[in-house]
């Protein structure tokens, strides 16, 4: 079996480090476990980026309390999508963002740069905005994708998004027809507070991304301490898996359970390259 970076970076550490990194470590148990653990399971993130980490706990501290931004701020600046390509090439990913975000950011960010609409049938200006974004969902849920202006998903280029698909099916979301809010869920490790009362459900054509090599194999920087996170067993290398939300978690049924996962830059995932959207109402 494998070894993580987080054993092979603690062998090269001096006696002294290795004391002083232990000892941190336990006082991040205490305050966050599964970080902590997430932490030690680590194997995708290299270990010249782990061995930084480490040294940065040894002289800076854990991230809790104050220490808890500056460390978050460091891994979201220097160690996300640290861990290589995926080594599978599927043929659509899917993606969820929140409808009421969503909405909010397109009203915000977009209204009146190409969302077209007559506003001599609008009473107000609330009537005006609640009829543009109406004309844009429609255009987008029929897949008018190239009536819709502007081609953008997201505000931030480098946002990290997280996308899941089926190994065995085009279909990114075929894995549950039933109970599907809580199956996306739990394949893109969301929970109440992101999801919101509507999910947005995007399927992408991975042939239309204007690069291939785009898609991460997720390591726990990319979680940005995420509670949902679970680096996958250290022989499972090909890409990221989620772990179904709420049970206690097994090494041995991960790669079972766990749905496909990895991150990728929002600059990618255009309006564009998306095929479908679908509206989950919970």
């Amino acid at each position: 079996m494998e070894e993580t970076s987080y054993r092979k970076s603690l062998e090269l550490l001096s006696d002294d480090e290795k004391a002083t990194l232990l000892a941190k470590l336990c006082e991040w148990e205490k305050a966050s476990p599964q970080i902590a653990d997430n932490f030690k399971r680590e194997h995708f993130l290299p270990e010249e980026q782990m061995m930084e980490l480490m040294y940065f706990i040894v002289n800076e501290g854990v991230p809790i309390d104050n220490k808890k931004i500056h460390l978050r701020n460091l891994m979201r600046a220097d160690y996300q999508l640290k861990g290589k390509e995926i080594r599978v090439s599927p043929e659509r990913v899917g993606f969820a963002i929140s409808e009421e975000a969503y909405k909010n950011f397109i009203i915000k960010e977009y209204f009146g740069k190409g969302i077209a609409i007559d506003s001599s049938v609008a009473r107000n200006k609330e009537d005006v905005i609640a009829l543009a974004f109406k004309d844009f969902f429609d255009k987008l849920q029929k897949g008018d994708i190239d009536e819709i202006e502007p081609d953008c998903l997201f505000k931030e280029e480098n946002k990290l998004v997280w996308v899941t698909w089926d190994n065995n099916n085009d279909d990114p979301f075929s894995f549950n027809q039933s109970d599907t809010c809580l199956g996306i869920q739990t394949a893109l490790g969301l929970d109440e507070k992101y999801t919101g009362p509507k999910i947005l459900l995007f399927i992408v054509n991975v042939d239309k991304l204007k690069k291939e090599d785009i898609f991460f194999r997720p390591t726990f920087c990319d979680a940005d301490f995420g509670e949902n996170f679970r680096p996958t067993p250290v022989d499972f290398n090909d890409h990221g898996l989620t772990w179904p939300l709420g049970e206690a978690y097994s090494e041995e049924e991960h790669s079972k359970k766990g749905r496909p996962e990895a991150v990728v830059q929002s600059k990618y995932l255009v309006l564009s390259v998306i095929e479908k959207m679908i509206i989950l109402d919970k």
